[in-house]
C-alpha cells in the first residue's frame, strides 16, 4: 500500500469503519497524538479499533487528507482534537 492510499484509508478508519485498523497496523504498531493521551497507550488494531469505535460515539469528527475535499457545508475546515479536521 503506497503513503497516498495509507492516508486515505486512515481517514475512511475514523470516519466509517474503525475495523480497517486491521489492515493499516501490525500487532505492535502505536502512534502518538500529543492531544489525546489515551491514544498514545493504544497498542496494535485490536485497541485500535475499539479506541475509534468509542471515540467516534462521543466525538464528530471528520478526518480528511490535507488535500481532501472542503465541508459540504462550505464552512472552513477546524483542526480536531486528534489528528484531522472537522466541519
Amino acid at each position: 500500500m503506497d503513503n497516498e492510499q495509507r492516508m486515505i484509508d486512515w481517514c475512511r478508519m475514523w470516519n466509517e469503519d474503525p475495523s480497517l485498523a486491521h489492515e493499516l497496523m501490525t500487532g505492535s504498531c502505536v502512534q502518538w497524538s500529543n492531544r489525546v493521551e489515551s491514544l498514545d497507550a493504544v497498542v496494535g488494531p485490536d485497541q485500535q479499533e475499539r479506541f475509534v469505535t468509542d471515540y467516534r460515539a462521543r466525538h464528530v469528527n471528520v478526518f480528511t487528507s490535507p488535500e481532501g475535499p472542503s465541508c459540504s457545508s462550505g464552512q472552513p475546515r477546524t483542526a480536531s482534537p486528534l489528528v484531522g479536521s472537522t466541519c
